[in-house]
Parts: structure tokens; sequence; C-alpha cells
């Protein structure tokens, strides 16, 4: 199969690497032309391409292929994202053939705090501007019965919850999270591949929901920082990410269902 990855950032390459390991024929965009070594090392074909949100860039072939997985986050801080966003996700599908299968990767931003368990059907509403802008461009993807995966929070690698907390102040201790390791949503993203899932939307989150608390506690021990500091109100609105249509649909089973449990 060729497959093309748009955004060969820090999901993107691990996705792109795990491809070509299965004998797949990838190739990969980045931004930046230093970054194209890295997808040569992985047996990658680079394509330094960017959105701005025109496509600019070496375009020639990379859009000439039998699946485009999109992983192209919003820029939460950038000013005007919302409008931006489905602009630039608009603008890479223009040289998308018909016939050329979409996989996209969302987020679970898309689901408001209803201090429940939320499914794919709860979208919408009161969510913040980069869930939005994902729900906007998520309109127009389904119309060419792109497979949606809406990720939770990642971790896995130098990539670790609490990391960026350390010694600060945290409220909401006793909130749910809900997260997913890198290695799971790789192996997500290549079944949909191989299977040809397509049309469908799938949330992609860890089986467990533990607290704020316990996981970055647990990470300041086994990685050796400082723990945030829980302070009032310990309790706040929250979403837990049901993940059964995933499980029920592909028959997927997570290699890392406990964000608590010890991963690379």
């Amino acid at each position: 199969m060729q497959v093309s990855v748009l955004g060969c950032g820090w999901l993107g390459l691990a996705l792109a690497a795990e491809l070509v390991q299965r004998g797949h024929s990838v190739r990969g965009s980045v931004t930046h032309v230093e970054k194209l070594g890295e997808l040569a090392e992985v047996g990658v074909e680079g394509y330094l391409l960017e959105l701005t949100p025109t496509l600019t860039g070496d375009v020639k072939d990379f859009f000439d292929t039998d699946a485009l997985v999109i992983t192209l986050p919003p820029k939460r801080s950038e000013a005007g994202a919302r409008e931006r966003y489905p602009a630039q996700i608009r603008a890479a599908l223009e040289y998308v053939s018909p016939d050329t299968r979409v996989i996209f990767t969302s987020s679970t931003s898309v689901y408001p705090e209803l201090n429940r368990v939320v499914t794919e059907q709860d979208a919408g509403g009161d969510v913040s501007e980069s869930g939005r802008a994902i729900l906007e461009a998520e309109a127009f993807l389904r119309e060419r019965n792109a497979t949606i995966l809406r990720l939770a929070g990642l971790y896995g690698y130098d990539r670790q919850p609490g990391r960026r907390l350390a010694g600060r102040e945290v409220s909401g201790g006793d909130a749910p999270v809900n997260l997913v390791h890198r290695d799971d949503v790789v192996e997500v993203l290549v079944r949909v591949l191989e299977e040809n899932l397509r049309n469908v939307a799938l949330n992609v989150c860890a089986d467990r929901h533990p607290t704020r608390r316990e996981v970055y506690t647990r990470q300041a021990e086994r990685y050796a920082f400082p723990p945030p500091r829980f302070v009032e109100p310990h309790a706040q609105d929250y979403k837990m990410v049901s993940n059964e249509a995933l499980k029920s649909i592909v028959g997927f089973t997570f290699r890392y269902p406990d964000p608590l449990a010890d991963a690379p």
C-alpha cells in the first residue's frame, strides 16, 4: 500500500516508521528541511510541505497515494486558529483524488465536560476554540467519507503527563483523565489502514481513567521530577471518553489500557 502521512511530527513520524516496517511504501511531509533526514533514516520519502493555509512546497506526487493520513493538530495559541485550521485541511483535500482513502487524527477536545461518560455522539456544544476548529474540519472530511479518530491526550517516551506541571499548583486533582499511549494510537491507525475502514468516527482512549492526582504523582515518582501541588477545588467538571465503539468495530485491545502502568 502507498501511504502519505501529512504531518510527520511526534505521532506522524512514529506511524510512518511503523508502516515502513510492515512493508508499505510511505511518503511523509515536514515543514523544516532539517527534518527530512529523520524521515530518510526510517525509510520514508520526505516532502517539504506547508499549509499557510494554502498548500505550498514540493507537492509533486505526495497526494498520488492509496491513503492519506492527516496528523496536523491546530495551533492553540495561533490567532484566528478557528478559521485557519479548517481552511488548511480543506486546502490539502483539494489535491486528493476521490478514490484516495483519508484518515484524520481528530481530538477528544470536541467533547464538552458533561460529568459523565461521553461517546462519539456527544461531540459539540460548549467546547474550546480548538475543539470547534476541529469539528469544522471534521464536517467536510465526512463529505469525503474520511475515517476520523478522536485521540485522547497522548503520552509515552519523551512525553509524560505532569512533567510540565512539576512543582506547580494544580486544581482538579480528583478529576479523571483521558489518555492514550502513542504505541496504541499507531497500532489503531495501522489497523484502520490495513482493514480499509471508512466513513466512521471513533474514540481512541485507554480503558482506565485514573485521576489527575494519581497520574501526575505516579509520573513524578517514576521520572524523578517534583510532583505538582494539588489545591482546591479538587473536583471539577470532567468527561470520561468511551472507547467501546473502537473495540467493537475494530476489535482492538489496548497494549497499555492503564495510564498508571509502566510503559516506554
